[in-house]
């Protein structure tokens, strides 16, 4: 994988060695490594990489990924300064 694609959440989306190596547990894995990013982007919304990857990921994955990043919010508490709420 070239380094600008060098990404974990683009590997257990795309790749099928991801799939193998979570089996059963790969839907959970990726929607858990989905939430985490959404966050991530959620802090830095002008982040072009950012943006790139949800852009790639959009082009190039299934269609869990569509309903996955839609499907997650994040939320911003004094409990819990970052969340993914999921729909």
């Amino acid at each position: 994988m070239p380094p600008p694609h060098r990404n974990g959440l683009r590997w257990t989306l795309l790749a099928e060695d991801a799939r193998a190596l979570y089996g059963d547990a790969w839907e959970y894995a990726d929607e858990q490594m989905v939430g985490m990013f959404r966050l991530a982007a959620g802090r830095h919304p002008h982040d072009g990489r950012l943006a790139d990857i949800v852009a790639d990921l959009g082009e190039r994955s299934a269609l869990s990924w569509t309903a996955w990043w839609t499907r997650c919010w994040a939320a911003s508490t004094p409990a819990a300064p970052t969340s993914c709420h999921w729909r």
